[in-house]
């Protein structure tokens, strides 16, 4: 199990301190629910569907930023699939949507998979460049779950 580190505990205090901390709570159950949910039952039940037209972009990126801080509180290692999927489920309980989009590239060996999330065709919680280097992928939920 991983455990925080020095940096990540005062960013979340920082965090706390501030009127954006239920966001920051909000991620750490998130992020739990995420994880028990994906070791029990796969990917089934926490993807969001259309993204809202609406959308603040700034507030959404900022969200994720949070969430971000709050996943480096948790004892495992958070990756794309599992961040993007709580920031998905954070972003809902604010009242945003997002698409939860996955991509696949080939690489030494196989096959390189990342998944990231988009509002309005815009990545909020990654690298833009996601979207050119990675060929998104259409294909059924059974691929999110193997990517868990």
């Amino acid at each position: 199990m991983r455990r925080p580190r020095r940096a990540d505990l005062r960013n979340a205090a920082r965090l706390l301190a501030s009127e954006e901390r239920g966001v920051l709570v909000l991620g750490v159950i998130d992020g739990v629910v995420v994880e028990w949910n994906l070791r029990r039952h796969g990917a089934k039940g926490l993807v969001a569907v259309r993204p809202d037209l609406g959308v603040d972009a700034q507030r959404v990126r900022r969200i994720c930023q949070i969430v971000d801080v709050a996943l480096s509180l948790l004892p495992w290692h958070a990756t794309c699939l599992r961040r993007s999927m709580t920031q998905l489920r954070v972003l809902a309980r604010r009242g945003y949507q997002a698409e939860l989009k996955v991509g696949v590239k080939p690489s030494v060996g196989g096959v390189a998979a990342h998944a990231w999330l988009e509002v309005n065709n815009w990545v909020v919680n990654d690298d833009p460049s996601v979207k050119e280097t990675y060929n998104v992928f259409d294909g059924e939920l059974s691929m999110l779950e193997a990517l868990a």
